[in-house]
């Protein structure tokens, strides 16, 4: 992930969100190819956001709830 694509979830460098949620997920190996078929519901829950956050893009003034779509998947990453 490029220093911009974290700044847009974490705000800052080497805030809470990036030491505490950005940075397991980025040092997690198994995720080095993360394939999203649906088959299981967290798979479902993150192609549902991706879809959503596809479709905001078509509307303006919509970077917070971007940010929140995206947000929800990284945490559904952890898990």
């Amino acid at each position: 992930m490029n220093n911009r694509a974290s700044t847009f979830l974490a705000g800052h460098f080497k805030s809470i969100f990036e030491t505490k949620y950005l940075e397991p997920v980025l040092q997690n190996k198994k995720l080095d190819i993360l394939e999203l078929r649906g088959t299981n519901e967290n798979q479902q829950k993150i192609l549902v956001k991706l879809r959503a956050a596809a479709r905001l893009q078509n509307e303006l003034d919509t970077e917070f709830q971007t940010r929140n779509l995206f947000s929800e998947i990284w945490l559904l990453l952890g898990k």
